[in-house]
């Protein structure tokens, strides 16, 4: 073997070895869900919400606690609290309930904006969900997909325990990666109906649409997991469906919506509807015109009466 041999073969070895540390410390580490979940500077603190600011607490036992004599009956330690922001209506009473889940570059504060200005049209008393590691919500270790869900479901039966509510008085809705948990939740609860804004297949089709396709170089050499299979949660959700998607979304092309809508069970289908926005993207659009009006289209008993 001459030395340009030895050479070689030492430099592949040690691409191959990188390779595989980075894999390790990627998929081992927990560190891949920072990529997909790159959280902000927080944009509030406790205090900016004031008494607007909720949280539901999560117990290290698989007990199934049904009441507060139950919880203190036992020696129960608090894995963590979740934030979340109760808005509630401030244009009429109303019983009609929104489950927010936003998207991956905000935080609750500019959620909270967003849905304070859809409660101007859309009659509804809104929650505004929280990520682990964005705003207030300290970051846990064990950072998952399954992290995200538990945390949607749990505030999910938090909320309707604590404001004593009927699943048939709860909307979710879902923005971007925020679709991923509201679809979750959707498929193993019976809400009133899901709205998805900019919803896309699975984490991994979004990937793979990267760079001209060549996205599916990085999914394949990274290993990275198929996470928030929307397209098999679609096919276990009960209620009617809003999806609302821009034309000119380059982020989450439209054909994500299209291909879940097309592909639905057709009983639930034929009670859902789809909005292709002609001058919307992923993050320029009108609330009025382009969510609220494509909303209020199916859900009609979300309009305020008029006297």
């Amino acid at each position: 073997m001459n030395p340009s041999d030895t050479v070689a073969i030492c430099f592949f070895s040690l691409v191959i070895l990188l390779y595989l540390g980075l894999l390790v410390y990627l998929h081992c580490f927990k560190k891949i869900y920072r990529l997909i979940f790159p959280s902000p500077s927080p944009m509030y603190t406790e205090k900016f919400f004031g008494d607007k600011l909720k949280y539901a607490n999560v117990y290290n036992s698989l007990v199934n606690l049904k009441s507060d004599q139950l919880l203190n009956s036992y020696n129960l330690e608090r894995v963590r609290a979740i934030p979340y922001v109760y808005l509630k209506n401030k244009y009429s009473e109303t019983n009609n309930y929104l489950i927010y889940f936003h998207g991956n570059a905000e935080d609750m504060q500019a959620a909270s904006q967003f849905m304070e200005h859809l409660m101007k049209t859309i009659n509804t008393n809104i929650f505004v969900i929280e990520y682990p590691g964005y705003g207030v919500y300290e970051m846990q270790k064990n950072m998952s997909s399954n992290l995200i869900e538990e945390d949607a479901l749990t505030l999910y039966d938090h909320i309707k325990k604590t404001q004593k509510l009927l699943d048939n008085q709860i909307y979710v809705f879902g923005r971007s990666i925020g679709t991923g948990p509201a679809f979750y939740v959707a498929s193993v609860r019976n809400v009133k109906g899901l709205i998805v804004m900019s919803c896309y297949k699975s984490i991994k089709t979004i990937i793979q649409d990267l760079c001209c396709g060549f996205g599916i170089i990085i999914v394949f050499f990274f290993c990275l997991p198929d996470i928030f299979k929307n397209y098999e949660r679609s096919q276990q959700v009960k209620c009617p469906i809003v999806f609302i998607h821009g034309l000119h979304d380059t982020l989450i092309k439209p054909y994500h919506s299209n291909y879940l809508y097309t592909n639905l069970p057709r009983s639930i289908q034929t009670k859902s509807q789809i909005f292709i926005k002609e001058r919307m993207t992923h993050n320029d659009y009108d609330i009025d015109n382009d969510i609220a009006c494509s909303i209020l289209e199916l859900f009609q008993e979300l309009r305020y009466q008029k006297f």
